[in-house]
């Protein structure tokens, strides 16, 4: 059958419509099956990268506390070797051990006295004492162990007065102090500080099986050196050792005063008199610095007539010990017209016990020459020990300390009679009192009664 044209162009037409539609149908699958694809992958992907990032975020925690931590100071538990220090008070937390007063456990110089009061060992100390002898600013453990092989040696020092008796104007040579141990200055610490009426605790630290020579508090003066020891607090060494075997008392025996006449054919007479008032023992001098070699200082106290304007007192004195040896005067007279204007000194044995003053009597008119009037011989006696002072002012100080006590006790006891005779006055006065107000309320009893009688 023949096709119609106007069929076949309806024909093609739907054909081609269906065949857009088709392919209209396919694109749009396509396109939501890539956008599903790709919203899956975006997820994956975004997945994927979440899990990194968790991961990095506790690294970066982990790395935050770990900084946190090494941030925090670490504490300080064992100090450097060879350390000193003078601390801020007495370690009452430390075992110490008193020391024995002694003249063997003291150290002596113009002026000062220095003695250990207190020592201590141990192999660590407490956070508190430890920050003071490591200083800076570091944490410490609550207890710091001594660097290996050393001990912590700690002392309570006393400076004191010796209360030497000096009549000049010169000044102490200055004193210096210092750390040593095994003979050698500790180097970079500062210095102690212990003036004259001052106790404080120093700390050292050394080899743990230190003797006591090892482990020293030196003082110095004027070119001499002594230590005690920060271990047991016994002298160890002085260049001085005699001046602790001198006497410490002085007794002038008799005659101790003079009296001559003197003539001239020109001028009327004169009478020159004098006395020794006493003398006085020193382990050294301001002026004369330290004596010889196993000497002391003794000086003596003479007072004399002042002669007129015409006579000088020339008088010479010397001192002859026992063994028959002299000393003479460290200084030559002066002060004219009297010659013993000042003190005089004279170098003697540190052992000295007995001596005898010669004295030569001279007087010297105007401008002739000295005359001598009278040899005077005076006999000396030097007693007592180092250290028995102390003592005795400590046993004074206890006497004192008990009679005060006793005293305090009797008036506290005087106090408590009075009390207790005050309360039974006291008493006594209010049992009238009572005794009456119950005889009125009796005698108001009564009258009511009868008042009610009456009625």
């Amino acid at each position: 059958m023949p096709i119609s044209r106007h069929t076949t162009t309806r024909s093609l037409a739907a054909m081609a419509m269906a065949s857009a539609l088709t392919l209209t149908a396919c694109g749009s699958a396509e396109e939501e099956k890539a956008a599903d694809d790709g919203q899956k992958q975006e997820q994956e992907r975004q997945g994927s990268s979440s899990e990194p990032g968790a991961e990095g975020g506790s690294q970066s925690a982990g790395a935050a506390s770990d900084a946190s931590e090494s941030e925090e100071p670490e504490l300080i538990e064992e100090l450097e070797p060879e350390v000193a220090a003078e601390l801020s008070g007495i370690p009452d937390e430390l075992d110490l051990e008193d020391v024995e007063k002694s003249k063997d456990n003291l150290v002596e110089v113009f002026g000062a006295q220095y003695t250990v009061e207190q020592v201590a060992k141990t192999e660590a100390l407490p956070k508190d004492l430890a920050e003071q002898v490591g200083g800076g600013t570091q944490e410490y453990a609550e207890q710091v162990k001594a660097a290996e092989g050393e001990a912590f040696y700690v002392a309570v020092l006393t400076a004191d007065d010796p209360r030497h008796d000096y009549d000049g104007n010169a000044d102490a040579p200055e004193i210096t102090t210092g750390y040593r141990t095994d003979g050698n200055p500790i180097e970079g610490m500062s210095l102690p500080d212990i003036q004259v009426g001052d106790t404080k605790a120093v700390v050292v630290s050394a080899d743990a099986d230190a003797e006591p020579e090892d482990v020293t508090f030196e003082i110095e003066q004027d070119s001499v050196s002594q230590e005690l020891s920060l271990v047991d607090g016994s002298r160890t060494h002085s260049d001085v050792e005699e001046i602790y075997e001198r006497g410490t008392e002085v007794e002038v025996g008799d005659p101790s005063t003079w009296e001559v006449t003197a003539e001239h054919e020109r001028h009327s007479a004169t009478t020159v008199s004098g006395e020794v008032d006493g003398g006085v023992v020193l382990p050294a001098h301001p002026e004369h610095g330290w004596p010889g070699k196993g000497k002391v200082f003794l000086g003596l106290d003479i007072s004399a007539t002042e002669p007129d304007d015409i006579f000088y007192d020339s008088t010479q004195a010397v001192l002859e010990f026992e063994d028959g040896t002299t000393a003479r005067w460290e200084e030559e007279p002066h002060g004219y017209p009297r010659a013993f204007e000042d003190r005089v000194w004279f170098e003697v044995p540190a052992d000295t016990e007995e001596a005898e003053l010669q004295l030569d009597v001279q007087i010297q008119i105007s401008t002739e020459k000295n005359k001598s009037l009278k040899d005077v011989t005076v006999p000396l006696t030097i007693s007592g020990e180092l250290g028995e002072d102390s003592e005795a002012g400590d046993s004074e100080k206890s006497e004192g300390s008990t009679e005060t006590k006793d005293s305090d006790e009797a008036e506290g006891s005087d106090e408590a009679e009075g009390s207790e005779t005050e309360s039974a006055e006291a008493s006594a006065s209010e049992e009238p009192e009572e005794s009456a107000s119950a005889e009125k309320s009796e005698s108001d009893e009564s009258g009511s009664a009868s008042e009610s009688d009456d009625s």
